[in-house]
């Protein structure tokens, strides 16, 4: 079966590619061209059964008016994940969840600088008290979510070079390890030793607490890559400061004290 889950990895990577050409010719002609995702999309296909991971796939992003080549991939997602409600959360609705939670994380929160680095913390708090699957709004499915998970209690995926990203995760409300992850990124910023949006708040603090841990891992390229149909351009297409990795160079990921 892993073998059948690469080939069809690889053929929907090759479609992906050729459809990049179809929307950089729609965004030629219609520049100022965006399309609304809804914040909450129910499933297209409902389900009576129970699951350890809830069947919602949270997402965010700063605005829910989006590129075409962004809005395609999201509708080719909830084609993946037909049992699964969609829910995207932009700045205002993080914020919102933000307000609900401790004073500790509240505080922590408010020292992010970079919106990258709010995203990461968000997306642990949210699924660790919601449960449920968060994607990047870049990253596609390569094969149905539901077969995926299965009756799973986590999935976590690596990156190209082997580590595990956090651009998709899965997990049950309440995870022990993701309450972990929660405590490592508010000890980062009240620390304020490390200086990389990776190591406060993104990958390497899953790196850290899933480390030797028996957990359920798998190669993103059977599960779920980024770029599928999108690349950065038309993700920070109206954003000026652009990627994490370059407003990281101008601006420090967390105010003093």
């Amino acid at each position: 079966m892993r073998i059948v889950r690469y080939v069809v990895s690889r053929i929907l990577k090759l479609a992906g590619n050729l459809s990049k050409g179809a929307f950089f010719a729609v965004h030629a002609i219609r520049p100022s061209l965006r399309l609304t995702i809804p914040e909450r999309a129910g499933p297209l296909v409902k389900t009576t059964s129970n699951h350890s991971i809830p069947r919602i796939v949270w997402q965010t992003n700063f605005s829910r008016r989006v590129s075409l080549n962004i809005y395609a991939n999201y509708l080719f997602n909830r084609i993946m994940a037909p049992t699964f409600e969609f829910r995207l959360l932009d700045d205002d609705g993080i914020a919102a969840f933000i307000a609900t939670c401790d004073g500790r994380t509240q505080a922590n929160y408010a020292r992010l600088q970079i919106g990258a680095a709010r995203a990461d913390f968000w997306r642990l708090l949210t699924v660790n008290y919601h449960g449920g699957v968060y994607m990047d709004m870049d990253a596609g499915l390569v094969w149905p979510l539901g077969f995926t998970l299965g009756d799973r209690r986590e999935l976590y995926i690596t990156d190209q070079g082997d580590r595990v990203t956090n651009y998709f995760f899965a997990s049950a409300s309440s995870s022990p390890l993701i309450e972990d992850m929660v405590l490592i990124v508010n000890q980062n910023i009240e620390e304020g030793v490390l200086t990389s949006v990776w190591d406060i708040t993104g990958p390497a603090v899953l790196g850290t607490v899933l480390r030797g841990r028996d957990v359920s891992i798998e190669d993103r390229r059977i599960t779920c890559v980024q770029g599928l149909i999108t690349n950065e351009f038309f993700q920070y297409l109206d954003r000026p400061a652009g990627k994490w990795t370059k407003e990281q160079q101008t601006k420090s990921v967390t105010s003093p004290n």
